[in-house]
């Protein structure tokens, strides 16, 4: 039997942090992935990523119920996007991202 592409993914996952829950399950489950299979496989791969930064994932869904995913380095402005408009300073040097 052969494996034929039934659907391609794209989604967002916190490092470390893949769960059942929305917005991983939903989608997942959608595409007939076992979704405890990918959390353990994802939370395992991107250990080495600081937990919770987001990481765009890219997932094909096979006819036999298989998959395979693929993690992506993530987006250079992740780092800085926990700061609010509000801890900007109103002029001078941009805001030091931690």
């Amino acid at each position: 039997m052969s494996r034929v592409l039934l659907k391609k993914v794209k989604m967002r996952v916190p490092a470390g942090n893949a769960t059942a829950a929305p917005p991983v399950g939903p989608t997942l489950g959608q595409a007939g992935v076992n979704l405890m299979d990918f959390c353990k496989l994802f939370n395992a791969r991107t250990a080495k990523y600081k937990e919770g930064i987001d990481l765009p994932v890219k997932l094909f869904a096979y006819s036999d119920r298989t998959f395979e995913f693929h993690v992506n380095t993530p987006v250079r402005a992740a780092p800085c996007a926990s700061i609010s408009c509000e801890t900007l300073p109103s002029g001078g040097a941009p805001a030091k991202c931690e």
